[in-house]
């Protein structure tokens, strides 16, 4: 990764590193949201009686909240990626 390493490296290498870390947040959105889906489904109908909704729900967000806690961790380097990005641009263009 980028970050990890010291070398010096240009704008296109800064824009790639970029790119996999927001198709990487996107994709754990996405399949939280999916997975919260096709679990609230199975839940609705398994379920016969909607007393104790409450611990199926739950566990129905939890894979939403693991792809939250995914982009959380994810985000500092973003950001990091991003003031790189936009100071090899202008360095490039000076």
């Amino acid at each position: 990764m980028v970050i990890l390493n010291k070398q010096q490296y240009g704008y296109e290498e800064y824009a790639k590193s970029v790119l996999a870390v927001k198709a990487f947040m996107v994709s754990a959105i996405t399949g939280g949201i999916i997975s919260a889906f096709i679990q609230f489904i199975t839940m609705q109908s398994s379920m016969e009686e909607y007393i104790g909704a409450g611990i199926y729900i739950s566990l129905v967000f939890l894979s939403v909240l693991y792809s939250l806690l995914i982009c959380a961790v994810l985000l500092p380097v973003y950001i990091y990626l991003i003031k790189d990005v936009i100071g090899e641009k202008y360095k490039t263009l000076k």
